[in-house]
This record gives structure tokens, sequence and C-alpha cells, in this order.
């Protein structure tokens, strides 16, 4: 028992080591700033949604997009393929900054095609970058797809 013990409290203080450092406290001033241009980009994420439809339409005109008739993937299976025709949610992401990750690999060999001709369910993914200070979009964005094959090889595929 003592020994079962001393293996947790050696697992507790190794994640306590993990994370060593304190928490840096951001002063009054520093953090009423970043709430106030926190509003500012909220006020201005509401005045999108006109762009954003816009956006979307002129993809779709793109794309020409057309309703594709759903029909049952085998005899088995009885509900409709899922689909989405429009954008279902017209906020922005107000934060200018995210996590990235994993961490882009220098280098690495960009590929348009996610399958490399491997079998598979086709995904195709419509996905739209708009700047959330001007509503505008943004054009030859690079959007990055993490993804791993069976061999644990990592993709990049722009979009």
């Amino acid at each position: 028992m003592k020994f079962s013990v001393a293996i947790q409290l050696a697992a507790i203080c190794a994640l306590v080591a993990a994370h060593p450092g304190g928490h840096k406290r951001m002063a009054a001033n520093e953090l009423h700033k970043r709430q106030i241009a926190a509003r500012e980009r909220n006020l201005l994420a509401r005045n999108c949604a006109p762009a954003i439809a816009e956006f979307q339409a002129s993809r779709k005109a793109r794309r020409s997009l057309k309703k594709r008739q759903e029909t049952v993937a085998s005899s088995t299976a009885s509900a409709a393929s899922p689909h989405v025709t429009s954008i279902q949610n017209f906020t922005c992401v107000t934060a200018p900054e995210v996590t990235e990750g994993p961490y882009y690999i220098n280098n690495e060999l960009v590929r348009a095609d996610l399958t490399e001709t491997q079998p598979g369910v086709k995904l195709i993914l419509d996905i739209g970058v708009i700047d959330v200070t001007t509503c505008e979009p943004l054009n030859d964005a690079f959007v990055e797809i993490w993804s791993g094959e069976h061999a644990s090889q990592h993709l990049i595929v722009p979009i």
C-alpha cells in the first residue's frame, strides 16, 4: 500500500514539475486595454453578417453549386446524406491570435490532394477566411489542414 501511495505522489509531482514557473499577472491598465480591444473586435464582428452573406454567394457562384440528390449509400442505410448549403454561423473569430499546432515544418512538401490516391470517403471543404477588422474576404489565404494517414505520415494541404 505504501508503494502505491509513493507512485501516486511521484506521478502528481511529475505533473506539477511539467509546468515550472509562476503565472504572470497582467497589470490593471494592461488588462483594461485588452478588454477594450476585445469589445471593439466584437462590435466589428457583429457587422460582418452582410459581408459574409455576400462572400458566401460569390463562392457558390464561383463553384456553381447545385443541390445534389440525396442517395442511400447502401441497402442498410436509410438516413439522407448530410450536407450544408450555406454558412450556418455568421460570427467571426474575434481573437487576432490563435494557438497553432502542430507546428509548421519548414521545407515540407505542400500537397493539393489529401487522399493521395488512397481509397476513402470524399470530403469537400469550402473554407472562407474573412478579415474581422474589415469584414472583407482574404484572398489567397493559406490554410493548413493537418492529418495523418495509417503510417503516421503528416500532410499539409493548402486550401
